[in-house]
């Protein structure tokens, strides 16, 4: 299995991308992120990584880059989307 994180560990306060977003401690909002990154990388998995070199091999593209780019650019044009 490929490691993956979603690199946040806090040491902010108030609501992403919002006026009320304080960051109170810089060492865990920049430098802990980074080290969890970097540790995903760091320890290469014991068997050569075997298993994550084949799956390139077997997916199947659901989109041609044609397709793939003209389905963000009609999305990027509707503008922002409001839940219902």
């Amino acid at each position: 299995m490929m490691p993956a994180i979603h690199p946040v560990a806090g040491g902010f306060c108030g609501s992403a991308r919002t006026q009320d977003f304080v960051i109170y401690d810089e060492e865990i909002v920049y430098i802990v992120p980074a080290k969890m990154m970097a540790a995903t990388v760091s320890d290469p998995p014991a068997d050569g990584a075997g298993a994550a070199q084949e799956v390139p091999a077997q997916l199947e593209a659901s989109y041609s880059i044609p397709q793939h780019l003209k389905l963000w650019r009609d999305l990027a044009a509707q503008g922002p989307q409001t839940a219902q």
